[in-house]
């Protein structure tokens, strides 16, 4: 049977945002002999081939089926770590480094763990200015404004405290100011690179 690689083209490189993911909450507790097909795809909506995945007594058995390739499995494992006060928490045990993980993220060789398959978060990559921004954006969303600093002020949400309204309106305000400065810096690089551009004709 073949790997991973010989029959999905384009495995998962780059941020986890990127690939497709198994996390331990959608799976933990389902019934033993549940079967679930799915189609991989890429972006622009390329096929990569399809998985059935089964579920057994703490375990998820996946069967990887490329276009053009023989068919081959995958077995994860679940553990069950105890808790401090009692009882116990399902994890996804990493088939490479065997170590418990809440999320497996697609590899070239199957599931594993974002470290096995060499990933980074996506905030890893962002400027000072995206993070300004996303982070804008979500204090929005909770408010229930329109997304885009552009937009402006709303109103207060109803059934929110005034207090944590003026104090999210703040912090807000602050992230907007700080992706307004980052990308005003980033705009006197631009021109001063123009400039010596410029002068160097």
């Amino acid at each position: 049977m073949g790997g991973f690689g010989s029959g999905f083209q384009g495995a998962a490189k780059g941020t986890t945002a990127e690939t497709d993911r198994l996390c331990i909450r959608d799976w933990a507790n389902r019934a033993p002999g549940l079967e679930l097909y799915y189609r991989l795809t890429r972006r622009g909506g390329l096929e990569l081939g399809r998985v059935c995945i089964v579920t057994g007594h703490d375990s998820l058995v996946l069967t990887f089926t490329p276009p053009n390739s023989a068919a081959w499995q995958q077995t994860i494992q679940i553990a069950h770590a105890p808790c401090t006060l009692g009882g116990s928490r399902p994890w996804f045990a990493c088939p490479r480094c065997w170590l418990h993980c809440a999320t497996l993220y697609r590899g070239r060789y199957g599931y594993a763990c974002r470290t096995c398959n060499g990933l980074n978060y996506p905030s890893t990559r962002e400027t000072r200015a995206d993070r300004a921004i996303r982070r804008a954006d979500k204090i929005r969303a909770r408010l229930g404004w329109t997304p885009g600093i552009l937009n402006g002020h709303e109103g207060k949400p109803k059934g929110m405290h005034w207090r944590t309204f003026m104090r999210l309106v703040a912090e807000h305000d602050r992230y907007a100011d700080a992706f307004m400065g980052a990308t005003w810096h980033r705009l006197r690089k631009v021109d001063a690179r123009l400039e010596r551009l410029a002068g160097s004709r």
